[in-house]
């Protein structure tokens, strides 16, 4: 894909479904994402089921007790 007609056909999402993907297609698209000139090391932790489950309920509870994430780099609002 060139460039413009890249930036021209990009979107964000915002809302995202619940519906599986299947493991073989997240591997390959960890396994051919790079880091910036192949140069900072990186790790991805895949989470499903039980384990999604526990985390999104830990950051829902937190939202609703007004408890901000605990980024290791200091984050700006855009909006």
């Amino acid at each position: 894909m060139e460039t413009i007609k890249a930036i021209h056909t990009r979107h964000s999402v915002r809302a995202f479904k619940d519906d599986p993907i299947e493991p073989q297609l997240l591997t390959m698209i960890v396994t051919d994402t790079p880091s910036w000139g192949n140069s900072q090391p990186w790790q991805v932790y895949i989470a499903t089921g039980h384990a999604l489950t526990n985390i999104k309920q830990h950051y829902a509870t937190a939202a609703e007790q007004g408890i901000a994430e605990d980024a290791d780099l200091a984050k700006v609002h855009r909006g």
